[in-house]
């Protein structure tokens, strides 16, 4: 049976949208793919593992570490123990973290992946789940961005300090800015801490971690590794209820 060519051409388009929206999840990451081991059979140093998927594969991700574990920060590359992910889609690597720690668990929420411990996902005094009210910033440094979110945050998250430096690196006088010290707009509607940290941290196109320090600490760190990390400590608002759960992210599975 012949098939007219004006479906073959429809035929051909569709397949061509098909494939554009095929998750970045799913494509194969090209090279070397190689991410830190996780070791000691220990939760607090997984982030490492997971920021190195993101940077490698370019999927960005957001990760809370269990309430023990203080932020983890990151290493330029996996060491000679490192995990062999040659070949690997972005989703073979994450569910390869999960099978190793099935204590933790992921989604995909509009391309970027948030993995957290399991019981934090339906804890609805997770600090995560706190209700934030609509907030806007212009051309902020994205620390200042995360002050409006915790001043948002009902109750409120901002904890007074001083901001001697805004990023590890400094904003330089003379030299172009490192990535994360570039300024920002955010114009967030209101809803979860979660969905306003990933709101700015879309601003900068950073991979963000949460960490606890007895307090809670956002960290967002640049795509790349030379391109610097700012954070914000956060009040401890444990045991604070947001009245019922917030819509985490737009979008998901």
């Amino acid at each position: 049976m012949r098939i007219p060519v004006a479906v073959v051409c429809i035929i051909v388009a569709v397949a061509a949208v098909a494939a554009g929206r095929m998750s970045a999840l799913d494509t194969p990451v090209r090279g070397p793919f190689r991410v830190a081991a996780m070791r000691d059979n220990t939760p607090c140093r997984l982030w490492r593992t997971v920021e190195h998927i993101a940077r490698f594969s370019g999927v960005r991700v957001g990760f809370e570490h269990a309430p023990d574990c203080a932020p983890a920060g990151r290493e330029r590359r996996a060491e000679s123990d490192a995990i062999v992910m040659d070949g690997w889609t972005p989703r073979q690597a994450f569910d390869h973290v999960v099978a190793a720690r099935p204590d933790f668990a992921w989604r995909e929420f509009d391309g970027v992946v948030v993995l957290r411990p399991v019981s934090a996902w339906t804890d609805s005094a997770n600090v995560l789940h706190l209700p934030v009210a609509a907030f806007s910033v212009r051309h902020a440094h994205p620390h200042h961005a995360l002050h409006a979110l915790a001043r948002a945050t009902h109750p409120s998250l901002y904890l007074d300090h001083d901001d001697v430096r805004l990023s590890p690196e400094g904003v330089p006088l003379f030299d172009p800015p490192v990535h994360i010290d570039r300024p920002i707009d955010v114009t967030f509607s209101g809803g979860s801490v979660l969905a306003a940290v990933e709101a700015v941290a879309a601003r900068v196109g950073a991979n963000w971690e949460v960490g606890y320090w007895g307090r809670p600490r956002v960290t967002l760190y640049a795509p790349d590794f030379d391109g610097g990390a700012t954070g914000l400590t956060l009040l401890d608002a444990t045991g604070a209820r947001s009245g019922g759960h917030q819509p985490l992210l737009h979008g998901g599975r």
